[in-house]
């Protein structure tokens, strides 16, 4: 199908693979999600290195509930920009929603490596899936950091837990 589009598109002049990674951000703002997909996709037939268009069909594809597609995505687009932490973050929460938490923990420490700034929020995250592992001494750990960086979630969490 998006090898049909792609010719489609050449066939009439039509958009350029920039013009149509736009196109799709425009339908993913609309939350039209699959005319969103179909331009990444046709986007990165013509340039398979258009690492916003693996972004964003990443994206698109988790909202849908396709994490095995979303971590495909966002597996590719951290093979081409390696120091993005959104796609880490994206991809570590696909791996969570389909149960693969040591995916999900290795995520997110990268997303703590790569944004220092914004840690409280990724530590809570990961306590959390520590605590859905079971591995209370890390969530507790983890909760506790994100807790002191001033994330109230995550002091809620530990009340919640009895810490």
């Amino acid at each position: 199908m998006t090898a049909i589009l792609v010719y489609m598109a050449a066939a009439a002049g039509a958009q350029s693979a920039e013009e149509l990674c736009i196109q799709g951000e425009e339908y993913r703002g609309k939350g039209e999600y699959e005319k969103a997909i179909e331009c990444f996709s046709t986007s990165i037939e013509l340039d398979p290195d258009c690492v916003s268009c693996y972004g964003g069909r990443g994206n698109c594809n988790y909202i849908l509930g396709r994490h095995e597609e979303s971590i495909a995505d966002f597996t590719r687009a951290i093979e081409l920009d390696s120091e993005e932490s959104s796609f880490y973050m994206m991809r570590g929460m696909s791996y969570h929603a389909i149960g693969r938490y040591d995916g999900a923990v290795l995520d997110l420490t990268r997303v703590i490596e790569l944004d220092p700034d914004n840690a409280a929020y990724y530590y809570y995250l990961r306590g959390s899936v520590y605590h859905e592992m079971s591995e209370m001494e890390n969530a507790v750990s983890d909760l506790e950091t994100a807790c002191d960086m001033g994330e109230n979630e995550a002091c809620k969490a530990l009340h919640w837990l009895g810490y």
